[in-house]
């Protein structure tokens, strides 16, 4: 029986609609109420109520570092997912660049079983060829077997990093013709953070990171803390810090006059009381009589304060303007 055009139509539509893929199934609790491409995987930028951000086309993770402040303004996405989606769309399949998860720009080691190369993470450009053993960090950026770390000294304690590179000092590189400025995040060593800085596009240094996720895995050793900044704790006669509080207790218990018991992963020191305060003025602020939250952003499942070291980095986004305090600077709307 011939069928009618209407009905025709209707049952290609049907066809069309894709009956299987990641997007379609489903790879993780939220990514059902995302948009899905004809393929069945996820359309490139994806817009929530708040923000718009660029997501990996295979599974729908949202790349942390494209999210923008409202979903009227589109992300820009790291090459590496923009190649990704369109080989998607022309069932390319045969091969997947590595993606990071914060851009969504290229691995700098990419592999094809045992032929490797290092490339260009912004472009993807090959910069040198080998085998699986090929290295493909800056000789400034490689990690040590051995943990470096900072000396302590009169206002600090000795703090243990990650990496070498984090104890570099901030360099914000020069401006060039071939890259455009960003902001990126370092590791700072005088309130031992990870702050925003606006990167100029060339040279500069390995600590500078594309996301504070990033830096705080690269820096930041996991379970390690002090009291602010690292100002040494209270000492007892034998110079071992006074603890005030361990897993097992039930209650802190009281710290001397002047000092205030700060909670650690698995204890709580004595900490000087005004140190406290002062960064938690510096690390917490509000903006304007009215006490409205600064800009903030969205990191390792929190949501947390944009921070520089002062407004000379020049991070805060459009249509706000920088505040800067004793140690920290935040960003204010307009």
């Amino acid at each position: 029986m011939k069928l009618p055009i209407f009905f025709s139509l209707f049952w290609i539509l049907i066809e069309a609609q894709p009956k299987s893929g990641p997007c379609i199934l489903g790879t993780h609790p939220t990514s059902q109420k995302l948009k899905c491409t004809d393929k069945g995987y996820f359309e490139l930028t994806q817009c929530a109520e708040k923000y718009c951000a660029c997501v990996d086309p295979r599974t729908g993770h949202e790349a942390d570092g494209t999210k923008t402040f409202s979903n009227r303004i589109l992300p820009r996405c790291g090459l590496c997912f923009t190649n990704l989606a369109k080989q998607l769309a022309s069932d390319d399949t045969d091969y997947f660049p590595a993606c990071e998860g914060d851009y969504g720009n290229y691995q700098p080691k990419q592999c094809r079983g045992i032929r490797c190369t290092c490339v260009n993470p912004e472009s993807g450009a090959v910069i040198r060829r080998g085998g699986p053993e090929l290295n493909c960090e800056p000789e400034d950026q490689g990690h040590s077997s051995d943990f470096y770390s900072i000396p302590a000294d009169k206002n600090h304690e000795q703090v243990p990093l990650a990496n070498a590179k984090c104890g570099l000092k901030k360099d914000a590189g020069q401006r060039c013709s071939n890259a455009a400025s960003k902001v990126m995040w370092y590791y700072d060593t005088t309130v031992f953070q990870c702050l925003a800085f606006k990167f100029q596009g060339c040279g500069g240094n390995g600590n500078r990171f594309n996301s504070i996720n990033e830096c705080w895995s690269s820096c930041i050793l996991q379970d390690f803390g002090g009291c602010a900044m690292m100002k040494p704790p209270l000492k007892d006669p034998n110079g071992e810090s006074v603890v005030c509080r361990t897993r097992r207790d039930t209650e802190s218990r009281e710290c001397p006059q002047g000092y205030k018991c700060t909670h650690l992963p698995f204890f709580s020191l004595c900490c000087e009381k005004s140190n406290e305060e002062l960064f938690q003025k510096n690390a917490s602020p509000k903006c304007g009589p009215s006490d409205k939250t600064p800009v903030t952003l969205s990191a390792g499942g929190m949501t947390i304060n944009l921070l520089g070291r002062s407004c000379s980095d020049d991070f805060c986004p459009e249509n706000s303007e920088c505040k800067g305090q004793e140690l920290l600077a935040h960003c204010c709307s307009k």
